[in-house]
């Protein structure tokens, strides 16, 4: 791990037509992240998800952005650099 590494971790909400959309298999394969799912509810209607992204701040940032723009609700909940 460098030491410009970040580790973030935000609660994901998505809406009903992204429940079946590889968004967080895309999201480690677009951008220089680590996904780390923390929790997870699945239901027909909707996912919440707690999720820790791990990389840089401007590849974290860019995850984030993709998330958005695929109408998922992004809240961030603690933010810290990571140690080797």
């Amino acid at each position: 791990m460098s030491e410009n590494e970040q580790s973030q971790i935000f609660n994901l909400a998505f809406p009903r037509v992204a429940v079946s959309d590889p968004i967080v298999y895309n999201v480690g394969q677009m951008f220089d992240v680590v996904t780390i799912i923390r929790a997870a509810t699945i239901n027909n209607d909707r996912c919440l998800m707690a999720i820790e992204l791990r990389g840089s701040q401007a590849e974290i940032d860019k995850a984030v952005k993709y998330l958005k723009g695929h109408k998922v609700e992004v809240t961030p909940l603690q933010a810290e650099n990571v140690d080797d």
